[in-house]
């Protein structure tokens, strides 16, 4: 899923692995 919302890290990822809202859906 690529949703362009707020840039939180400037790499592959936007958000974090460890810093995900939900970990049940994998945020690629």
């Amino acid at each position: 899923r690529r949703m362009r919302r707020a840039p939180a890290t400037r790499g592959g990822k936007k958000t974090p692995q460890h810093q995900t809202k939900a970990p049940a859906k994998p945020r690629c």
